[in-house]
């Protein structure tokens, strides 16, 4: 009980009164229930943020390969363009 605690140590008469009439069995579930919810809702957050860890890392891979087709795609324009280079200067020297 609070009562023994060293916070309420210098409260008045008054004061502890007040303290001891807000200890019931109410309080008691009170208490018991915001634990449990607390509980819950961390375990929401370590599933929630296990579920992100997991999107990530999915979004990582399609992007890597995403990466890999616009390299291939890059490297397909530069010899297009150097074809293209070629065809003109050889029209040009005609």
């Amino acid at each position: 009980m609070l009562l023994n605690s060293e916070i309420v140590k210098d409260f008045s008469d008054e004061e502890k009164e007040l303290v001891k009439s807000a200890y019931t069995d109410l309080t008691a579930n009170v208490n018991q229930s915001k634990i449990v919810t607390d509980i819950y809702v961390a375990r929401m957050y370590r599933e929630s943020t296990q579920m992100l860890i997991e999107a990530n890392k999915e979004m990582s891979k399609a992007s890597e390969r995403y990466a890999k087709s616009l390299t291939w795609a890059t490297w397909g324009l530069v010899v297009a363009t150097v074809a293209l280079v070629i065809v003109t200067l050889l029209q040009f020297l005609r």
